[in-house]
């Protein structure tokens, strides 16, 4: 299965507002839905609608959109929405990410697209997320799990196949997340049960 964007208007192709994703099975592309409900005047005022979906559309999206989107940037309200998903502050995960604060606010008040290195940090955590709720999903009954809760739990464990440190320490970087999904992979499979 591969996961495509469609525009829902004349926007160009990977414009998040009012865009589609759209998951394509053999002959047949099922809409998913809107991952953002937003006007910039909603957006800019910090009243957004995202999907409940979210991190499994992130974890599930193809590698042309991920890189697309993180391209042209995250918007910043993103980091409001995943820090409450945690239910962690706002500033404990700014810090688990790395971001500058400062840059952060100014991009949330002048509503502008968060930097390439933020999207990718942001895109990254909430793929995360995503990988985990796909995991419970396909391994037994999601039913009252909450992926965000665990993940922000789990990321402040230390992790024996990390050499006793923390998985919130590798989340600044693509690559640490990468070998924090690769961990997540190889527990599922029972590599490090």
């Amino acid at each position: 299965m591969t996961t495509t964007l469609k525009s829902s208007s004349n926007r160009p192709k990977g414009e998040i507002k009012g865009a589609v994703i759209a998951a394509k099975t053999p002959g047949k592309a099922a809409p998913i839905g809107k991952v953002k409900i937003a006007t910039s005047a909603r957006a800019a005022s910090g009243h957004m609608q995202w999907r409940k979906d979210f991190f499994v559309v992130a974890y599930k999206a193809d590698q042309f959109y991920v890189v697309d989107k993180v391209k042209r940037g995250m918007d910043p309200h993103v980091v409001d929405y995943v820090a409450s998903r945690m239910h962690v502050t706002k500033e404990k995960l700014i810090q688990t990410l790395g971001l500058p604060r400062a840059t952060l606010q100014r991009k949330v008040t002048q509503d502008k697209p968060l930097s390439v290195d933020a999207s990718s940090r942001v895109f990254g955590i909430s793929r995360i997320i995503g990988q985990v709720e796909a995991m419970v999903s396909e391994s037994g009954d999601p039913t009252g799990f909450d992926a965000a809760t665990w993940v922000a739990g789990w990321l402040e464990r230390q992790q024996p196949a990390l050499g006793g440190r923390k998985p919130a320490e590798f989340m600044d970087t693509a690559e640490g997340q990468q070998l924090v999904s690769r961990l997540l992979a190889q527990t599922q499979s029972g590599a490090y049960a």
